[in-house]
């Protein structure tokens, strides 16, 4: 059945879910730190030069602890910032590697290693995207030549 009736758009911030990307230096924790009341799951240093509320995250175990005690409310948080999402992802590979004993992720059963890690992963980042509050995740963006073929070209 068709909804002919189009959807009005929320202008929120607080219901917000973005994803800023760039290199080292560009402004993306500066820009995140501006949504309201932004709390930071910091898994890098480097937030000298910005005042921010936040806990510096070292492990999957550390990062998952903050976001339940988020979840828990009683605090007044309004957006949750992830910085970095790349520091997250090697997180959670380490935390899985160290549960199920291995040295890679390529010694679990056959494709199972990178299933389970981005199980895992996307499990608990759906979760907090599903908390009410607003969402920011923040990545590096990086360059770097890579073979292919007989030439070379350029990776983001």
């Amino acid at each position: 059945m068709l909804n002919l009736v189009k959807t009005q758009p929320v202008r929120n911030l607080l219901r917000t879910k973005i994803m800023l990307w760039g290199p080292p230096k560009f402004g993306k924790t500066t820009t995140a730190a501006l949504f309201p009341n932004a709390y930071f799951l910091a898994t890098e240093r480097g937030h000298d030069s910005v005042a921010i509320h936040g806990t510096d995250c070292g492990s999957w175990a550390e990062i998952k602890a903050v976001l339940n005690d988020l979840a828990a409310g009683n605090h007044p948080f309004q957006t949750i910032v992830l910085d970095t999402v790349d520091n997250a992802w090697r997180f959670c590979e380490q935390d899985l590697r160290d549960r199920f004993s291995l040295d890679y992720e390529g010694d679990a059963e056959y494709g199972k290693g990178f299933k389970m890690i981005s199980n895992e992963f996307f499990r608990v980042l759906t979760g907090m995207s599903n908390l009410g509050y607003g969402f920011i995740l923040i990545s590096h963006a990086g360059e770097e030549t890579i073979e292919v073929g007989k030439g070379k070209q350029k990776a983001a």
